[in-house]
């Protein structure tokens, strides 16, 4: 997975955490006020990671600084169960 984010000069750039699990890629984009989480599942739409499970193809979630869920979408308007709180730190699931 590739996270293209454009930045003004003079800001620095985002940190992109790489949180790829078996047969699906996830990045977690972390900016100053929030933590956008990307999940792309494109095989097979089976989303299982400790934090967030569910069926979709692709997923984006956003976390506040304290790891609240503020919103979720998925392609085709699937829900997912997302636990709050922060990511794992090790990618597992």
């Amino acid at each position: 997975m590739t996270v293209i984010s454009p930045r003004r000069a003079g800001k620095p750039p985002l940190v992109v955490t790489d949180r790829m699990a078996r047969r699906a890629f996830r990045a977690d984009v972390e900016s100053d006020k929030f933590t956008d989480t990307i999940i792309a599942a494109l095989d097979h739409g089976m989303i299982k990671y400790p934090d967030v499970e569910g069926f979709a193809e692709l997923a984006v979630i956003r976390r506040d600084k304290t790891g609240r869920v503020l919103d979720s979408w998925t392609i085709g308007g699937e829900k997912l169960r997302i636990m709050q709180g922060k990511a794992p730190a090790d990618g597992t699931r």
